[in-house]
């Protein structure tokens, strides 16, 4: 019974939960390298920020229309096109493991993330 107690009493003094929402680390790439240089703006886009709780993305309010590609094994195993109004996207539950999340604008940049499914 005291083990039991402990462990919940571990549980939530440590903040352990089993719906953990997790903001997606995203970085920026470039889908073609002609675009960096001269005449090109410096600054880099404006990073959408995404939350993952479990197979649900949260979007903010206001993002541009976008393509979303799940890559596992460097291989595109889901896509979906993502509108500017949309706020959540929930992803197939077959879809587990490891993958990275890419979003594109269809310009020549696209922003990456780690998810874990």
């Amino acid at each position: 019974m005291k083990r039991k107690l402990f462990i919940i009493v571990a549980m939530l003094l440590g903040g352990v939960s089993l719906n953990a929402h997790q903001i997606v680390n995203l970085h920026l790439g470039y889908s073609d390298d002609t675009t960096m240089g001269p005449g090109h703006p410096k600054t880099p886009p404006y990073t959408p920020v995404v939350e993952q709780t479990e197979n649900l993305l949260t979007f903010e309010s206001s993002h541009a229309e976008f393509t979303l590609d799940i890559i596992q094994n460097g291989e595109v195993i889901y896509t979906v096109s993502v509108p500017e109004e949309a706020t959540t996207i929930t992803l197939p539950s077959w879809i587990e493991g490891e993958c990275e999340l890419r979003l594109s604008t269809g310009s020549s940049y696209y922003f990456y993330g780690t998810i874990v499914l």
